[in-house]
């Protein structure tokens, strides 16, 4: 029952007919991650998922370049020269790498934030040349909506982030754009160099905001970094809302995201239109997701004395810390 799901979703997805085969092109199906984020690997189950459903799931080979400068271009240049029949990359790093190292190979990326921003796409229309894929964007004005729901008293929303990052610098300025001429709300931008204090950076945020955004920054969420954002904003009753699945279950009061399974799905659906039916990747509109998923934690809303308005729990796709008795 659940492959039935499954190919009925990716023929929704890819526009497929139910009696259509898929005789691909021989050859290796690489997929490559530059970190182990939960949105990649997330993508990465949908990927498989649709691997399996076109009957390619034997051809496909994972590999992880663990952050690895190095590494990654070793793997790259390696998969360039056999060459693969397509390389499938998760996240806006792994993107550049491959747009990078990849001349003559399909590449199709997912789960990346904003690939014309980041530089990976020339345009939402296609990305050009040999690149095609799906972004995890988020409908910027929907998301802050969300986080002002939650919070109706917030004037003010520090985002904190780390120099550099190209997934949380897309982000931020999609939300500066969104927000642009409003009166009676700021977004307030706190940046932590390599050599900064995080507490210390923390500090300057808490004093200037209602709230504190963490978006998806991969320095920032790891395990230690999360814990002292989410104690520290504790201690001060500051609520911490996010645009990280990580952040889901950690402390925050309520996350906005997108369903990273569906859009590893239907980077196998792109897989299929370009290794059969002969696409051009380049050509290929970059994909997005209708509708975002909200999560809201009502055990982070009481541990700092707060209340989720009903009409957001009601809305909400999860709801985290509900108390049992």
């Amino acid at each position: 029952m659940r492959a039935f799901f499954l190919w009925v979703l990716l023929c929704v997805c890819c526009d497929l007919g139910l009696a259509q085969t898929l005789p691909v092109r021989e050859g290796t199906i690489l997929a490559f991650l530059w970190h182990d984020s939960p949105n990649d690997l997330k993508a990465l189950e949908g990927f498989r998922q649709g691997m399996e459903v076109l009957g390619l799931a034997r051809r496909l080979e994972v590999a992880h370049a663990k952050r690895d400068p190095k590494a990654a271009a070793e793997i790259l240049t390696a998969a360039a020269a056999e060459p693969v029949a397509l390389c499938a990359v998760f996240g806006t790093e792994s993107a550049r790498l491959a747009r990078a190292h990849m001349k003559n190979v399909p590449v199709v990326f997912t789960a990346v934030t904003n690939p014309v921003l980041s530089g990976i796409a020339r345009g939402w229309k296609g990305a050009g040349g040999n690149v095609a894929g799906n972004s995890n964007w988020l409908d910027r004005r929907a998301m802050l909506k969300a986080f002002r729901e939650a919070i109706p008293e917030m004037r003010r929303l520090a985002v904190i982030r780390t120099a550099g990052n190209a997934v949380s610098d897309a982000e931020v300025v999609e939300a500066k754009a969104a927000v642009s001429g409003m009166k009676d709300f700021d977004i307030v931008d706190v940046v932590v160099g390599k050599s900064d204090d995080l507490g210390a950076k923390l500090d300057e945020a808490f004093a200037k905001a209602d709230a504190l955004w963490l978006p998806i920054d991969f320095q920032l969420y790891q395990e230690e970094p999360l814990r002292l954002i989410m104690e520290s904003a504790r201690a001060r009753s500051i609520p911490v809302v996010s645009s990280t699945l990580k952040a889901a279950g950690a402390g925050a009061l309520i996350v906005v995201t997108v369903d990273y399974e569906l859009l590893g799905l239907k980077a196998a659906g792109l897989v299929k239109r370009i290794l059969k039916d002969g696409a051009s990747p380049g050509d290929l509109p970059i994909g997005r997701l209708k509708s975002a998923e909200i999560y809201v934690d009502l055990g982070a809303a009481r541990l700092i004395g707060r209340q989720v308005p009903l009409d957001l729990v009601f809305r909400a796709h999860r709801i985290l810390g509900v108390e049992t008795r």
